[in-house]
């Protein structure tokens, strides 16, 4: 598994509300609780299946008699009593365990033969149990339909049931002429007849009690009505409650001789509940690839780099499902040559956002979750992601937030190799400007040697011309609009952003002669830098097109002269 860094990662990503999305798409509570332990991979192969599964589960649901996983209950307990020996469930668990197995074996039945090639990712998850027959025969040879024990189940049974029946009859024909005769003698009271204690009892008025012979089993609150068994009944009552005893006992006889066949099939009836959660949650998974609007899955290469067209911040994409149009959409390739990004740009303008979406588009892919980016896009894999997002203060280490960033920091350059991820969120704040800025420029050259991969959000332009002058480095802003004097949240690769500090004050209604002394304060200081950074990084970006139209052009001429050597020879 991926090494993610720190233990609130989740948090700080925002990851813990796709898992909430997630487990609200389950169906049953095993996978809902899986979904907590939802692993984050480095095998690009084992990603790669288990999006295939989701995308086969997208394609059968167009399938007019589709898979699916409807409510289950978690069974467990149930599971480990039928590890011992001789032991008996109740009715309710087994006919749980009932609609389960023949969930599984529906969706065998599902399968044909060309569906089985057709969808074979999601049918090889399927093989990983059977169907069971025999044992789902036993089942209904006991239950009806509705979940009740068939007279038929067994021959003791139907016998028993019969002779319940026979004096049942008997017992109410007794009771019938026993209330005919009393009521007529005027000893009953308006209602007749009750039950008490699961007996047909009379409701005698209590002048005339002693005048019935019988068992008194309760009386009125009032105390003017008790509730007689009569006489006629008791040794018919009695007789009718052994039959209903053999009848109990016949039962668990014939549910022991059930339990007693599921124990020995149990392997098997744990791998059907372990393929229930597992489609459960593919299934759950393919609910949310579809709110997100993604039904294709993204290339994946097992290198430490991605290049994403058209990705989108998911939590932004399931917040505005009803109109998409309002998520911007951004571009950004991370690999070898383009290892670390320094993002600038507006307070407010959509760094932190961006910066958050990378993180979690990544976390997502390594749990094995389809992303909303284009279909062209290639996902890679990191065996570390490494995050500084937001207020690390801690008052149980009594750490102010620039020393939590500063442990971080610490982590960051011991662990960082080549297959690592980094996202630092204002890099170098927290502390005086200047040396927060000399500090920061100092770890990201040590991150840049480590050959990590990274995004940077910042405000210091010392960290602007770095990533200007160094190779493996990129510039990118957050595009503002001047005339409308507010962010478009549009991130552009390729040159480093300005804060917009004072067209954001002027916007913000500060008062115009503060706004204007600032300006004069600072003079031609800051424009200038923006304007100097922009050009570095448009001659830095000509260059490197420049090299590799060289390399082409030399590689083609290797080419060439492969050529003419070989045609010598010959």
């Amino acid at each position: 598994m991926a090494f993610l860094y720190p233990r609130d990662i989740y948090k700080q990503l925002e990851f813990e509300k796709i898992l909430q999305d997630l487990k609200g798409r389950c169906s049953g509570t095993p996978a809902k609780a899986y979904v907590d332990e939802l692993p984050v991979y480095e095998d690009a192969i084992i990603i790669r299946r288990k999006l295939e599964e989701i995308t086969c589960f997208q394609d059968i649901l167009q399938d007019t008699h589709h898979i699916h996983v409807g409510a289950y209950q978690d069974l467990s307990e149930s599971l480990e009593m039928l590890e011992i020996t001789d032991s008996v469930l109740e009715i309710e668990p087994l006919l749980e365990l009932r609609n389960q197995l023949e969930m599984v074996s529906s969706w065998f039945d599902f399968f044909t033969k060309e569906k089985r090639i057709r969808w074979k990712p999601l049918y090889s998850v399927l093989t990983q149990t059977e169907p069971l027959p025999k044992v789902r025969k036993h089942f209904n040879r006991i239950f009806d339909e509705e979940g009740e024990i068939k007279s038929t189940a067994s021959d003791q049974l139907a016998k028993i049931r019969k002779d319940i029946q026979s004096k049942s009859s008997a017992l109410d024909k007794a009771f019938n002429r026993a209330l005919i005769s009393y009521k007529n003698q005027g000893y009953l009271t308006d209602n007749f007849e009750s039950y008490r204690n699961g007996r047909r009892v009379l409701a005698v008025f209590s002048e005339h009690k002693r005048k019935i012979k019988g068992i008194i089993h309760d009386e009125s609150s009032t105390g003017k009505t008790v509730f007689m068994q009569p006489e006629e009944t008791l040794a018919l009552d009695s007789e009718l409650f052994e039959l209903q005893n053999e009848e109990r006992r016949e039962i668990r006889k014939i549910l022991k001789s059930l339990c007693q066949d599921l124990h020995q099939n149990l392997p098997v009836i744990h791998s059907s509940i372990q393929v229930i959660i597992e489609i459960d949650l593919i299934q759950a998974k393919s609910m949310q690839a579809i709110a997100l609007g993604v039904r294709t899955m993204p290339k994946c290469t097992a290198e430490a780099a991605f290049e994403w067209h058209r990705a989108f911040h998911p939590l932004l994409l399931l917040k505005h499902q009803k109109d998409r149009d309002v998520v911007i959409p951004f571009n950004l390739t991370l690999n070898h040559e383009h290892r670390i990004l320094i993002i600038s740009g507006p307070n407010a303008g959509g760094k932190s956002i961006t910066l958050k979406a990378v993180g979690l588009l990544c976390l997502m892919h390594q749990a094995a979750l389809l992303t909303p980016v284009d279909d062209h896009s290639t996902m890679g894999i990191f065996q570390q992601i490494l995050t500084d997002i937001g207020d690390q203060q801690s008052i149980e280490q009594d750490l102010s937030t620039y020393t939590s960033h500063l442990h971080n920091m610490k982590v960051f350059t011991e662990r960082s190799d080549a297959k690592t991820l980094f996202l630092i969120d204002e890099f170098g704040s927290g502390t005086e400007p200047t040396i927060g800025a000399a500090i920061a420029e100092s770890i990201l050259f040590r991150l840049h040697h480590l050959k990590a991969r990274g995004v940077v959000t910042t405000h210091y332009g010392n960290l602007k011309i770095v990533a200007s002058k160094t190779k493996g480095m990129q510039n990118a802003a957050m595009a503002f609009d001047k005339e409308a004097l507010q962010p478009t949240f549009q991130l552009h690769v390729g040159a480093p952003g300005s804060s917009f500090a004072f067209e954001m004050a002027h916007r913000s209604g500060l008062h115009e002669k503060i706004v204007q002394r600032a300006r004069q304060k600072m003079g031609k200081r800051e424009g200038r830098l923006d304007y100097l950074l922009t050009n570095l990084q448009k001659e830095k970006n000509d260059l490197e097109k420049k090299l590799s139209e060289i390399q082409n052009q030399k590689e083609n001429l290797d080419k060439l002269v492969r050529n003419y050597e070989r045609m010598s020879l010959e």
